[in-house]
């Protein structure tokens, strides 16, 4: 019996042997171009720290309702950029700016660690995706150069609570008294 249990567990060891030295090398961590700090999630409103990897680093700040993305069918960082450009395009066309012109006015494009980036007047209970990138701008020409950072952020809703109260009213034709 002994020499049963010896030789399954010697088969075992060989066995896992084998399966380590055929296991692909391990691809090394790439450190996230960003990171999100300090986040703060409320009801209606977002704030949070952006700190990249490179601080001379140029990049955008964008979120949205993550159901923009699934009934857009967006799941891609390329249908991603084109969604951006388009969506950029179309606000500096309106404007008569350049897209730089634009995102620097919407404070959207920015170098450095961002503090306090904040965004408000958010639905309660609904899911934000909040993704930066690094990007190169010269006038209309706007090209990712950084892979995309993201995270998916659920704002919080209030507390329903059971609430009993008393209305005592006299009606008088069409004159009501609430007391």
């Amino acid at each position: 019996m002994r020499l049963f249990i010896k030789s399954i567990l010697a088969v075992a060891i060989v066995a896992l042997a084998a399966a380590c030295q055929n296991e692909p090398p391990h691809e090394p961590v790439k450190p996230k171009p960003f990171a999100f700090e300090n986040k703060s999630i409320k009801h209606t409103e977002l704030s949070l720290n952006i700190t990249p990897e490179d601080k001379e680093l140029e990049y955008v700040v964008l979120f949205a309702e993550k159901k923009h993305f699934i009934a857009n069918g967006i799941d891609t960082r390329e249908e991603l950029l084109a969604d951006d450009l388009a969506l950029l395009r179309q606000y500096a066309n309106y404007y008569g700016i350049t897209i730089r012109e634009f995102l620097e006015g919407m404070k959207w494009l920015t170098k450095g660690d961002m503090v306090g980036y904040k965004v408000t007047n958010l639905y309660p209970a609904t899911e934000y995706v909040v993704y930066c990138y690094g990007v190169n701008v010269e006038g209309d020409n706007y090209e990712a150069t950084t892979e995309v950072y993201h995270e998916v952020i659920s704002t919080t809703s209030p507390t329903l609570q059971d609430i009993k109260f008393d209305i005592e009213a006299t009606v008088n034709g069409n004159s009501i008294a609430v007391k």
